[in-house]
């Protein structure tokens, strides 16, 4: 019932983005478990790209800033895994639905006591860091995904 009233308080916007990042966030899941990444990748946008990490209009950087929100508010009680490139592509294609610029970046570093590989994904709106910013600064990135009709 918390969960409830917490939803119906937010503005109706709020409430569409919520629900949009819900139904991506498991789409997004489901289709990086049913399918090899380099069927995914198209949905990270353009190989090799960037956008430039500048300052965005205040409409614009409000709406990163609402989509992010949303995507964390959904994400901690959603009953799959999801991931932060689940997260990743909810947030590019939420942005890239309404026209703005994004850039995917995919990341590796090595675990220090498994000696493993781990890899991680976050997304950068103009300068900010829409999903995936908790740790991103240990990756070394090793991809880039950027949309071509937008910049």
């Amino acid at each position: 019932m918390r969960l409830l009233r917490k939803f119906f308080a937010l503005s109706r916007l709020e409430r569409w983005l919520t629900l949009e990042a819900l139904l991506r966030l498991g789409l997004a899941r489901f289709w990086v478990l049913t399918r090899r990444f380099p069927q995914v990748t198209p949905l990270l946008g353009r190989a090799g790209g960037e956008t430039p990490a500048q300052e965005l209009p205040p409409e614009q950087a409000l709406y990163a800033q609402r989509v992010a929100q949303a995507i964390h508010r959904v994400r901690r009680f959603t009953p799959w895994d999801s991931n932060c490139l689940a997260q990743a592509i909810t947030a590019r294609q939420m942005l890239h639905r309404r026209r703005l610029p994004t850039t995917v970046y995919l990341g590796a570093a090595l675990n220090d006591k498994q000696k493993a590989m781990i890899a991680h994904a976050w997304v950068r709106c103009g300068k900010r860091i829409v999903t995936g910013k908790e740790g991103m600064q240990r990756y070394g990135v090793v991809a880039k995904f950027s949309d071509e009709d937008i910049a």
